[in-house]
């Protein structure tokens, strides 16, 4: 009788690496940080997917596999490594180091079916290998490191599969693309993506999905029963904050000619699961950056001390009266009835033009839009407004959240919003953010955030009388604000 060989892959520890198996939509993606188990979860996955095939007339559950590496040698050193770590040539079937294809063939189901699961492994440094990639006939494809990889192969790979089992031969019962990965930088094509393209498109939903897994230094973390007790907190000694966000937080990275402002952004804390809807009841804060590149940043403070970004507004060469005009007033008439408005900006809005003596809160006024300005327009009084929500916890869960629709904001976030690199310095960077496209959004937010301790003492103090005045206010011209 055969030796028999028992591998079992447990779940328990790795509940995101459970729902990525589990989800069944044609394209689905795992973020996680080093030591996360996102490589044997796909492996897993394969197994899975070809005991779960539908058997042919010989009784037989066979499925094809492409998997793919960026380069030869991490081909050999580790994708391969781990794969055969889990599932032996010499128990599960027979690996041919001429065209590096397994087939494994040595599992028999309960019922007396047969699995054949043919595994191909290719990498892009090669040519030869990547157009022999290109013509295969599979089930399935899995890119580990997708971030490694350029999407024109992704996009060929999506006509390869779906091709085996033949149509005639029943076809395959699922097919379609697996990748694992590190998180991206936010200029990689996967985060615009996954985080811009289809959260916004539910045709794209339906077909395309990501998954991102918890922290290594979080409770939740997965995977940390097959790991040291100290495996994250070594990884962590020496190394740069961006290699931290990455390899242990799981983060999105930033490749940087400077310094990500908000250090304690953490987009995995900070940036919320789905679009945030505004509360009723709670006022809404809306900090204006002025200028010919006005922005407007929507936000709430909620009783607890939450702080939640639910919409941005950004334009170029556009005044604020147009801005006003064409965008905001639109917007809070069809969203936001019913709420109170609480309009804040650039102190330096205050100073009137040449041209016909206004100044940009009088424009606002004439708007129907009174508007307070923020106490002070200073980088450090502005940077400590918001990272005070970003370092607070509110029931246990962080109070800053920006919804992710805010894609502008989010960029920002992850380090669009520097401090410039001092040329010939090492490690030494200005005082004060790099002016560009980001930099309005992320002053208009700002502004929002000065306020929130003003504007929850004015709720506090106004009388019953006050408060019924301003809900009835609110209700009929629901752009004005109530807190002037």
């Amino acid at each position: 009788m055969a030796e028999q060989f028992i591998r079992v892959y447990d779940y328990d520890d790795a509940p995101t690496i459970r729902a990525f198996n589990e989800d069944k939509r044609f394209f689905k993606c795992i973020y996680g940080p080093f030591g996360s188990g996102k490589s044997s979860g796909c492996i897993a996955e394969i197994v899975d997917i070809g005991v779960n095939q539908a058997p042919d007339q010989t009784k037989t559950r066979r499925t094809k596999w492409a998997i793919v590496r960026n380069t030869y040698k991490v081909l050999l050193d580790t994708t391969m490594a781990t794969f055969f770590h889990w599932l032996p040539p010499e128990y599960f079937g027979t690996f041919n180091v001429t065209n590096f294809s397994y087939k494994i063939d040595k599992i028999v189901l309960d019922d007396g079916t047969k699995v054949e699961i043919e595994v191909i492994f290719r990498a892009l440094d090669k040519p030869e290998q990547v157009r022999n990639l290109l013509s295969l006939e599979l089930t399935g494809a899995w890119f580990n490191e997708i971030r490694e990889m350029p999407k024109a192969i992704i996009d060929a790979m999506e006509g390869r599969v779906d091709r085996f089992p033949a149509k005639d031969d029943g076809g395959p019962t699922w097919t379609g693309i697996i990748a694992d990965s590190n998180p991206p930088d936010q200029e990689s094509w996967l985060y615009e993506f996954f985080e811009e393209k289809v959260p916004k498109d539910p045709e794209l939903q339906s077909k395309y999905v990501l998954y991102r897994q918890p922290s290594g230094r979080s409770p939740e973390a997965e995977n940390r029963k097959h790991l040291s007790d100290t495996y994250y907190t070594n990884m962590a000694i020496g190394k740069d904050p961006e290699y931290i966000k990455v390899y242990i937080d799981g983060d999105y990275g930033y490749i940087r000619d400077g310094k990500p402002v908000f250090g304690n952004y953490s987009d995995s804390l900070h940036c919320a699961d789905s679009a945030i809807i505004p509360v009723r009841g709670v006022p809404i804060i809306v900090g204006v950056d002025f200028g010919l590149t006005p922005s407007a940043i929507f936000t709430q403070y909620l009783p607890k001390g939450n702080f939640y970004i639910f919409h941005e507004f950004t334009s170029q060469d556009m005044g604020i009266r147009r801005f006003f005009t064409d965008t905001i007033k639109p917007y809070i008439f069809s969203n936001l009835r019913g709420y109170d408005i609480v309009v804040t900006g650039d102190p330096a809005g205050v100073r009137r033009q040449d041209t016909d003596e206004r100044s940009c809160f009088d424009e606002l006024r004439i708007l129907g839009f009174p508007a307070t300005p923020a106490h002070s327009n200073g980088f450090l009084a502005r940077f400590n407004a918001v990272d005070q929500f970003l370092v607070k916890l509110v029931d246990g869960k962080p109070a800053f959240q920006l919804s992710p629709d805010c894609s502008v904001l989010r960029r920002a976030f992850l380090g669009e919003y520097k401090l410039k690199k001092h040329r010939g310095i090492n490690d030494t960077f200005s005082e004060s953010p790099d002016k560009n496209a980001y930099s309005h959004p992320m002053d208009a937010l700002q502004y929002a955030a000065m306020i929130t301790d003003r504007a929850a003492n004015m709720e506090k103090t106004r009388t019953p009388s006050q408060l019924r005045y301003a809900s009835k206010y609110a209700a009929a011209r629901p752009q004005m604000s109530a807190w002037t």
